[in-house]
């Protein structure tokens, strides 16, 4: 027995070293797959790399018509690259030129524009990121808003690791048969029935397709999520707006956002130029013609991502109607004009292919009147935010940009939200 025991005790680790080798070559077989790596990386650096395109391309247009600075201002900066990029890829898809010689081109000649006329890589980097650091910084004063915001945050990185599982698959599947067949000009039909919408959104995706792959469209669709969170930063600095960055909170925990934030949809790009578009028009009085250019300009920006925001064109109008009774109507004009430059392209390009210039939303063959994009349902879009037992609709523009506000210390906020231009904008949206 004596023998036996330091036999076995001795045999024990051999043993055990050969069961796991044993394990590991016939039944598990330890495998790690590199190209996830790889693809999160790739993703990652292009989906960085297109923001901060956007960003150079549009600080040097910015540049041309503002000479006043605000903490913003490279937000809106961003927003005009983004609209601009997409609709460059717009006229290159129309023109059935979206081929790998005339897309890299249109990238080289961005490049070359934004960055080497003069030489601006590192200085625009530079107040990139400063800027970046700022509004992270003045969320940080807010220990609470921080917190649940970076929670946030770092959950959709995470989840944006897992595989995706879309419900909307058209955002990437549409430009990727764009590129196949290198024309936007598809009429709709089968599984492109949609096809004939506004789709600026997914031609910023096509670039990021092109680039990479599908998977580089939901690092740049949380990017877009990053950038409303500091939108609406930059909004509460704005004096007399500071109970805003509740609105932080109320859009990074609401469940659709949780889920579109690591997903690829489009709406955070509409959602960003509606934003701006609202920030521009509320921020400065009075307003010059240059206000009211970079408004509609937005305004465009986001009825050429999503067709459904179109009910909400009579709003401008009335809005500066109400703040400013001696607005002269070329005014207005100028607005629509500049928010048509933008998105007309798109209802042309519907009319040409369908008969009718709003498409899915009115449907000229009378085939579509019962599905959820018929126009009727559009108008009960803010309803469902009351709507009882359902997930309240986070896409109502009430909702992220911070009328709950009035749960958290209502009578503190109550006498100055009602006076505020803002509240005047969200009651002709509601």
């Amino acid at each position: 027995m004596d023998e036996i025991i330091p036999s076995l005790f001795y045999s024990l680790p051999i043993n055990i070293l050969r069961k796991i080798d044993f394990i590991q070559k016939d039944y598990v077989g330890l495998v790690i797959d590199t190209d996830i790596f790889k693809t999160i990386f790739a993703s990652t650096a292009i989906a960085i790399f297109m923001i901060f395109l956007s960003y150079s391309l549009g600080r040097k247009i910015f540049n041309k018509f503002r000479k006043e600075s605000n903490q913003y201002d490279y937000l809106l900066a961003i927003g005009v690259g983004y609209i601009l990029i997409g609709t460059g890829i717009t006229i290159l898809g129309v023109l059935s030129l979206l081929n790998f010689l005339f897309i890299s081109l249109f990238l080289l000649f961005v490049i070359i524009y934004s960055f080497l006329f003069p030489f601006s890589v590192n200085k625009n980097l530079k107040n990139l990121l400063i800027h970046v650091k700022n509004d992270f910084t003045y969320l940080k004063k807010n220990t609470f808003i921080f917190t649940w915001v970076l929670l946030f945050i770092i959950l959709a990185i995470i989840n944006i690791i897992n595989p995706e599982i879309r419900e909307d698959q058209y955002h990437v599947d549409f430009p990727s048969q764009y590129l196949k067949y290198q024309t936007i000009m598809i009429p709709p039909k089968e599984n492109y029935h949609i096809s004939a919408i506004p789709l600026l959104g997914e031609m910023y995706y096509l670039i990021g397709i092109f680039l990479g792959s599908k998977e580089t469209a939901r690092y740049i669709n949380l990017l877009f999520y990053i950038l409303i969170i500091l939108t609406l930063s930059s909004f509460s600095r704005i004096k007399n707006y500071k109970f805003l960055i509740y609105s932080l909170v109320i859009f990074v925990t609401s469940p659709l956002i949780i889920h579109e934030s690591s997903s690829v949809y489009v709406d955070f790009f509409w959602i960003f130029c509606f934003i701006l578009s609202v920030l521009i028009l509320i921020r400065n009085k009075p307003l010059k013609n240059t206000d009211i250019i970079m408004s509609g300009f937005f305004f465009g920006g986001m009825l050429a991502t999503k067709i459904w925001t179109m009910v909400f064109i009579p709003i401008p109008a009335l809005y500066l109607i109400w703040i400013n009774k001696n607005i002269y109507s070329k005014q207005i004009i100028l607005y629509y004009f500049f928010s048509a430059l933008i998105s007309g392209i798109w209802y042309i390009r519907s009319f040409i292919l369908t008969g009718s210039p709003i498409y899915y939303a009115i449907d000229p063959t009378f085939k579509n009147t019962s599905n959820y994009f018929s126009l009727l349902k559009f108008f009960g879009i803010n309803y469902s935010f009351f709507e009882p037992f359902s997930y309240i609709n986070v896409f109502s523009p009430l909702f992220f940009l911070g009328c709950l506000l009035f749960f958290y210390k209502i009578k503190k906020n109550i006498n100055l939200i009602y006076k505020l231009n803002l509240f005047k904008y969200l009651l002709l949206l509601f």
